[in-house]
């Protein structure tokens, strides 16, 4: 008799299990489907790459096939009045990541000097349009908008990379 009892309740609890897990399982799994849906949308509308690749390793070029361009003249920028009301401006040495397997390299990578002006354009168009706390907060998102600017005058592989060698903000 205490075997039979004994079986009995292990069916028993091993029958409350089964119908917990499949509780747990309909319950949960809709939910983390959910979850999961919502973030895709939310990483979608601002633009991140949910696979886990950052958004500048999707266009970057290996270091072995990258020209770095110095722009030769400090650049100096008036920034966009601050909160405040004050006027700023930033004196910035550029740095420009060109890759040589882009097929518009043969036409502006070897004589970039010619179109150093067009760049500077660029630069400057976007830069003075940020004040100086985003600059000094912010200067990675500045630099990718500098490289997105860039695409529509060398295309869109060409211009790889912008850095600021020197930055001085006043």
């Amino acid at each position: 008799m205490k075997k039979s009892l004994v079986t009995v309740i292990t069916f028993a609890l091993v029958l409350i299990n089964l119908v917990l897990t499949a509780l747990i399982a309909f319950t949960i799994i809709p939910e983390t489907k959910a979850a999961n849906e919502l973030i895709s949308k939310v990483s979608s509308a601002i633009d991140l790459d949910v696979s886990g690749a950052s958004a500048s390793d999707t266009n970057a070029a290996s270091l072995a096939n990258v020209q770095v361009y110095n722009i030769e003249d400090t650049m100096t920028i008036n920034l966009k009045p601050s909160a405040d009301g004050s006027s700023h401006y930033a004196s910035l040495g550029v740095v420009l990541k060109l890759n040589k397997d882009s097929k518009n390299y043969e036409t502006y990578g070897s004589k970039f000097k010619d179109y150093e002006g067009v760049a500077k354009n660029d630069i400057n168009s976007v830069v003075s349009s940020h004040t100086m706390e985003e600059m000094q907060n912010d200067s990675e998102s500045i630099q990718a908008e500098i490289v997105d600017a860039m695409k529509a005058d060398f295309g869109n592989d060409l211009v790889v990379g912008v850095g600021f060698s020197t930055a001085t903000y006043q």
